[in-house]
């Protein structure tokens, strides 16, 4: 018996002892293949199946956000987008005269607003470091892009009524952010 014959044998062919139905092997070599293929996604993700969570960021609710972490996954770096339409007001907090008006003018040419009028003037008392409060818990991103653009030694934190007291004009409702410059940023920048 040549070769064909032989097959013929297993597949139902004439001379057969137990005839094997075609449709059968094909539905068997299908189902091999689909538990193939199951091994082979499974080894893919090893977590079960599932693929792993992503870190989501909320919709911003000004120019400069930052990402909320989902659990189990590693904080994602801070990206600082344009500041259009973010205002900041600019407090100085040393005896350097000038130096909050000229902090102003670099952060209004990097696209921060402030009125010149309102949010430019002297603390009610001195300080030896710089701090970046933030209004609000949607503003945290501002600050903390300020002070890693402009005041990389700058505390951040949030903007509390006693913060602000006595500082000479008192602070609009609409800044976001408010940099009290310390002595550390005036021996750094000095008034030109």
């Amino acid at each position: 018996m040549g070769a064909r014959g032989r097959w013929r044998r297993y597949v139902g062919g004439e001379d057969a002892e137990a005839p094997v139905n075609p449709g059968a092997v094909r539905g068997g070599l299908l189902v091999a293949a689909v538990v193939i293929a199951g091994v082979i996604i499974a080894n893919a993700f090893p977590s079960g199946g599932a693929p792993s969570q992503v870190a989501r960021t909320s919709p911003p609710s000004s120019p400069s956000s930052s990402p909320t972490q989902t659990p189990g996954t590693k904080p994602q770096g801070l990206h600082c987008g344009a500041p259009t339409g973010v205002r900041v007001a600019v407090e100085n907090a040393t005896g350097a005269v000038g130096l909050a008006a000229d902090t102003a003018k670099v952060l209004q040419a990097a696209g921060y607003t402030n009125d010149a009028t309102t949010d430019i003037g002297n603390a009610a008392t001195d300080s030896t470091t710089t701090t970046v409060y933030f209004r609000g818990p949607d503003n945290k991103a501002v600050a903390r892009c300020l002070k890693k653009k402009f005041f990389k030694t700058a505390t951040v934190k949030a903007l509390s009524p006693t913060a602000v007291a006595g500082t000479t004009p008192s602070i609009a409702a609409a800044v976001q952010a408010v940099v009290f410059l310390g002595s550390d940023y005036a021996a750094a920048h000095p008034v030109s």
